[in-house]
């Protein structure tokens, strides 16, 4: 997600849902649903970003935004934040819906393989459906965060 959209997002104070997994909400495209991630690295930053979209119409954002020295290249990381978002979404015919507290957030999306593409009044945003090799970058952030929280 843009910083606009992370920024909106982190406005909102998310709650999780009570639904159970395994009924599918009648207003969610099963081809949104499953877990998506986005990293972005420089020398000085990186940023991931994983969205967690369940078949019970719930959905859990994650993101890590670190700083240190030569990252792009296998550096060392001085700083980390975590933060995390739930709530509950819609996501039906290209718009998706994301809700908490009364407030909301929408895009146009549509999924291609496994790519899942965002398009906000801020611009879009790509994500690649999460397979072992991202999950792995995913599980190293955690670690380090939990390590030097």
């Amino acid at each position: 997600m843009s910083i606009m959209s992370m920024a909106i997002l982190a406005m909102l104070t998310f709650v999780s849902c009570s639904k159970d997994d395994d009924d599918t909400a009648n207003d969610v495209d099963k081809n949104i649903i499953g877990d998506w991630g986005i990293n972005k690295v420089s020398d000085t930053d990186l940023f991931l970003e994983r969205i967690s979209l369940k078949s019970n119409g719930s959905f859990t954002i994650t993101d890590y935004e670190a700083t240190g020295t030569n990252l792009d290249s296998g550096g060392s990381i001085s700083h980390m934040e975590k933060a995390e978002y739930s709530g509950t979404y819609t996501a039906t015919n290209g718009q998706l819906k994301l809700s908490a507290n009364g407030q909301s957030i929408s895009y146009s999306y549509s999924v291609s393989g496994s790519i899942l593409t965002l398009i906000g009044s801020d611009g879009s945003i790509t994500y690649d459906k999460i397979d072992s090799n991202i999950k792995a970058i995913f599980d190293s952030a955690e670690q380090w965060y939990q390590q030097h929280k």
